[in-house]
C-alpha cells in the first residue's frame, strides 16, 4: 500500500515460515525498515490486504491470527505499532480485500468470492455497521457513495453504499472481472 503522501510503501512479507513482518520502503531515499508482527505459527498475513487511512495517520491490514478461520482486521500506526484488532466472524477464510472510505470514518472489507460479504465497519470501533453483497473485486468512487463490484459472471455491479442497493449491473465479459477502479473525477 502506498502512503497518501506518496513517499512510503508498506508491504507484508515473511522472513521465514513463521515470522510475518511489515516492510516500510522510503521511496525518496530507498531506505527499508522491517517491523516484525509476531513470532510463531499463530499469526500470518494475507496477501495484498493493506490500506492507509486518507490522512495517513494509520493503516489497516487483514490477518489470520490464532489458527482461526476468520480474518482479523488490525489497525496500525504508520510506524507499525498495533492500535486495535477485531476478528471478522462474518467473513470466511478465503481471500479478502480492504479499503478505507474517502473520509476515513469507515472501512470496507470484502470477500473475493461471488457470494461472499462486503462489510462496512466503523473505523474507530471496528464494529460492523452494514453488510452488502460481494464479488471478486471492489472499488470505491472518490466521493465514497458508490462502489463497483467485479463479479465472477463478467458483470460489474454498482452499489449505493448508503442504502446498500444495487443501482445497476453492467456489461458481460467472457471471464470474471479481475479489477475495478474509478477515475479521480
Amino acid at each position: 500500500a502506498l502512503h497518501p503522501d506518496g513517499r512510503t510503501l508498506v508491504a507484508q512479507s515473511w522472513e521465514d515460515a513463521f515470522n510475518p513482518a511489515l516492510v516500510f520502503v522510503n521511496l525518496i531515499d530507498g531506505a527499508i525498515r522491517v517491523a516484525r508482527l509476531s513470532k510463531g505459527s499463530d499469526h500470518w498475513c494475507c496477501d495484498s490486504t493493506i490500506a492507509f487511512a486518507p490522512d495517513g495517520r494509520s493503516f489497516a491490514s487483514l490477518e489470520q491470527r490464532g489458527g482461526g478461520s476468520h480474518p482479523t482486521l488490525v489497525r496500525y500506526t504508520p510506524a507499525g505499532r498495533e492500535l486495535q484488532a477485531s476478528r471478522l466472524s462474518r467473513l470466511g477464510d478465503g481471500d479478502a480485500g480492504i479499503a478505507y472510505s474517502p473520509n476515513g470514518r469507515s472501512f470496507f472489507v470484502w470477500e473475493e468470492a461471488e457470494h461472499g460479504n462486503t462489510l462496512r465497519l466503523d473505523a474507530k470501533t471496528l464494529r460492523v455497521e452494514r453488510s452488502f453483497l460481494s464479488g471478486r473485486v471492489f472499488g470505491m468512487a472518490p466521493d465514497g457513495r458508490t462502489a463497483a463490484i467485479g463479479r465472477e459472471d463478467g458483470s460489474v455491479a454498482f452499489l449505493d453504499l448508503r442504502s446498500g442497493q444495487v443501482m445497476a449491473a453492467k456489461g458481460r465479459h467472457t471471464g470474471p472481472v479481475e479489477g475495478v477502479g474509478f477515475s479521480p473525477d
